[in-house]
């Protein structure tokens, strides 16, 4: 899951391609319809192609800010998880250390006569 702690590499290229591609198809159009229009015409054409790319240049950022909050909260969710984790191996060996000794007991049970095993549970359950 390293990889969602980072923009990953392919995305960020895809985006500038696209942009690339965006810039070269305006240029061209206003290569194209810019040919005997006056200077206005031409001045506007570009006017909208860079608001065009500030647009988009604003949706990638705004992209970026929400990949870096959820990245934030997958942290958050790791941290929570190895939290838990300890908590459950802690468990186990705590479980284990007393399945031993209930074993032992149970062992040192099975070896009593049913005298000694009268004497053993009255003393402890009075």
């Amino acid at each position: 899951m390293k990889w969602l702690n980072k923009i990953h590499p392919n995305l960020v290229i895809l985006l500038i391609v696209v942009i690339g591609i965006i810039i070269l198809v305006n240029l061209n159009i206003v290569s194209f319809f810019g040919k005997g229009k006056g200077e206005k015409d031409i001045i506007i054409q570009e006017y909208v192609t860079n608001k065009k790319l500030d647009s988009l240049i604003q949706i990638i950022q705004s992209n970026q800010e929400v990949i870096e909050n959820y990245n934030i909260q997958i942290k958050e969710y790791q941290t929570s998880i190895a939290k838990i984790d300890y908590k459950i191996t802690k468990n186990q060996n705590e479980l284990g250390k007393i399945a031993k000794e209930y074993e032992k007991n149970v062992d040192h049970i099975n070896t009593l006569n049913s005298g000694e095993l009268y004497q053993y549970f009255s003393n402890r359950y009075n």
